[in-house]
């Protein structure tokens, strides 16, 4: 009789083979939980015990420590270090789906509108690129299915296909980064507390994005005859490029900021314009700032005031549901394409300029200010300081005593 040499508990290997993914039914579709489950007794006390990992091997690794632990403690000491509090969150995230997370975090109102759809679409697109499925298909599947390993997985294979495609390296390491610190953000503690969900685990903790190459910005124009340019070439004939143009450079706003400027937030006679809300404008957070003109800028915008049509400063018929002036804004950078600025974003670059001469004059710290950043960590990660380096003078003193 051949005898059959039975597996131990005490072994992943035992526990591997065991493993379940309940099922559910939602309306007529039925899904699959995302973390393994496994099925202990103890004293004719039967638990299903969620592992709290995608990963089948982990997953059996937990499954044998758990089982350990039961034997020598007991379900009390199994619960309170696998998360007997965890576990209904767990599963509240398991059946949870995609769209239901979307309408919470869009109820919120954290995150205005524009902000919203930008880092909603970053989670559609990789979950969709991971799992073969379009946006809506996205939208109905468990939130749970967004683990660490997919997000992992995703990171990886997205890079390589960029890469085989032909795109450039540092491009598809920044498309990439992009797409995880937007979808990240929606998983944020203070998102989490505001949809009552405070012990609901993000799966991008843990999640490293690639290392990016320096984004320091470097000129390669003269600001100085770009000004020149600009005065005979568009003043005259293209008067509302020229004032995007003043304001991008000469003020560093941004583009939003720009095409949504009402007259009423420039003040000439201090030589200021300031940045708020408007009933059709909201400034990324942080931003809302006075900035001081320069006089030669405040001289180019006053002539401009008096034969202005409305209460934009640049006029355009476009909507203002999301750019007003974007024809404008596209003819201004083919203008700047043709003066040698090859960036995706001509007009940005005016203001990275502008962001420049402030550093090289003043420091890294005033840049940040007169820029607006959240942060001057931002403002160290894209600008160089240029100013003086001193040391102590002491030093030089001493050592001339000691000669």
């Amino acid at each position: 009789m051949k005898i059959v040499k039975r597996k131990d508990k005490a072994s992943p290997s035992y526990w591997e083979e065991r493993l379940i993914k309940p099922r559910y039914r939602k309306g007529n579709d039925i899904y699959e939980l995302s973390n393994w489950y496994a099925v202990m007794c103890r004293d004719r006390d039967q638990r299903k015990l969620c592992l709290q990992t995608g990963d089948k091997k982990q997953a059996a690794e937990r499954a044998r420590d758990a089982y350990c632990l039961l034997r020598l403690e007991g379900w009390c000491a199994v619960m309170e270090k696998f998360g007997c509090g965890r576990k209904k969150v767990e599963r509240k995230r398991d059946l949870l789906t995609v769209q239901d997370f979307l309408k919470k975090v869009e109820k919120s109102q954290l995150l205005s509108p524009r902000t919203f759809g930008v880092y909603r679409q970053a989670i559609l697109q990789i979950m969709g690129e991971q799992l073969s499925l379009t946006a809506e298909e996205v939208r109905k599947n468990p939130l749970g299915r967004l683990s660490g390993k997919l997000l992992e997985d995703w990171k990886n294979e997205s890079l390589r296909k960029k890469l085989s495609n032909g795109t450039n390296r540092g491009a598809a390491i920044t498309t990439i980064n992009t797409l995880i610190r937007n979808a990240k953000s929606l998983f944020s503690e203070r998102m989490r507390k505001a949809i009552g969900m405070e012990k609901l685990h993000s799966p991008f903790d843990g999640l490293k994005p690639f290392k990016e190459e320096s984004k320091r910005y470097v000129t390669k124009f003269s600001a100085r005859d770009m000004m020149v340019d600009a005065n005979r070439e568009l003043k005259k004939d293209r008067p509302e490029e020229y004032k995007f143009f003043l304001l991008a450079i000469g003020c560093g706003l941004r583009r939003n900021e720009i095409d949504k400027m009402l007259w009423e937030q420039i003040d000439l006679e201090a030589g200021r314009v300031s940045i708020y809300q408007t009933p059709i404008f909201t400034p990324k957070p942080g931003a809302q700032a006075s900035v001081p003109i320069s006089p030669y800028i405040v001289k180019e915008l006053a002539e401009f005031k008096k034969v202005a049509n409305g209460q934009f400063v640049i006029e355009s018929k476009g909507r203002a549901k999301e750019y007003r002036c974007d024809s404008i804004s596209k003819k201004l950078n083919g203008w700047l394409h043709g003066k040698g600025i090859r960036e995706q974003k001509p007009s940005h670059t005016l203001r990275k300029e502008y962001g420049s001469e402030i550093c090289r004059k003043h420091g890294i710290y005033t840049a940040s200010l007169a820029l607006r950043h959240s942060s001057i960590a931002t403002t160290v990660q894209h600008y160089a300081d240029k100013t003086l380096q001193v040391t102590p003078g002491f030093v030089e003193e001493a050592a001339k005593k000691m000669e």
